[in-house]
């Protein structure tokens, strides 16, 4: 799939539309075509692609591109599975390479909701991260109150299986901050701009990132020293 950037909204065209324009767009591909995709983008990248092997989220500037790695805790399921993806960003172009449907639901979601889509491709970034951290405060605030609901059960002595119930709830939330922390580390390195493959009046959607980022790890943390309290 490729979407053109430049308007509004972000318009789906074909791989011969796009050979004809050589627009600005982002690619969405799989592990399979990734290599293809990138060749046609003028991206070269020299290791293997291994989606599987994905265990952080974090950047890495080349000489002529940015390579980024996410690696999503799914928020219903935190100590399970996760979204992992390759994000590939040129002067011109970003390619997403992703094995599951979570990109396109994301950019289908970012279709759907949001106003300005894909004006740059700072925008569409921004966008696309911001969508995937979008629920995250409300399941914060979910923990919150499953831990003050087990705060009242100690106040009227049903202590027997609070430690067996907070374990779990402790680990998840460990999961969490590490993830933040990950993420704040991550929009820093797209806000310093460090190959200056990004717009300079552009880089404050990165900076709205880091603080979402910080603010979501400082509310886990106060949950996780409540938690342990």
């Amino acid at each position: 799939m490729i979407y053109k950037f430049g308007g509004e909204r972000l318009t789906e065209i074909s791989q011969e539309e796009w050979e004809k324009e050589k627009c600005p767009a982002v690619f969405l591909t799989d592990s399979n075509h990734a290599e293809e995709t990138l060749a046609t983008v003028g991206i070269i990248y020299e290791s293997e692609i291994q989606i599987a092997k994905i265990g952080f989220c974090k950047i890495e500037n080349q000489q002529e591109c940015m390579v980024g790695t996410f690696c999503i805790p799914k928020l219903l399921d935190v100590l399970g599975s996760r979204y992992r993806m390759y994000m590939f960003v040129n002067e011109n172009n970003v390619v997403i390479v992703d094995d599951e449907t979570f990109s396109e639901r994301l950019i289908n979601r970012i279709k759907r909701k949001r106003m300005h889509q894909g004006e740059t491709k700072e925008r569409f970034l921004y966008n696309y991260i911001a969508e995937f951290m979008s629920r995250d405060l409300e399941i914060l605030v979910a923990y919150e109150r499953r831990l003050l609901r087990m705060e009242e059960d100690v106040s009227q002595d049903h202590t027997d299986t609070i430690q067996n119930r907070l374990m779990p709830i402790r680990r998840e939330l460990l999961n969490l901050r590490s993830y933040y922390d990950e993420m704040m580390d991550l929009t820093k390195e797209l806000e310093e701009n460090e190959n200056g493959l990004f717009l300079n009046d552009q880089l404050k959607y990165f900076g709205t990132l880091t603080d979402r980022a910080d603010r979501l790890m400082s509310r886990t943390s106060h949950l996780l020293e409540y938690a342990v309290r």
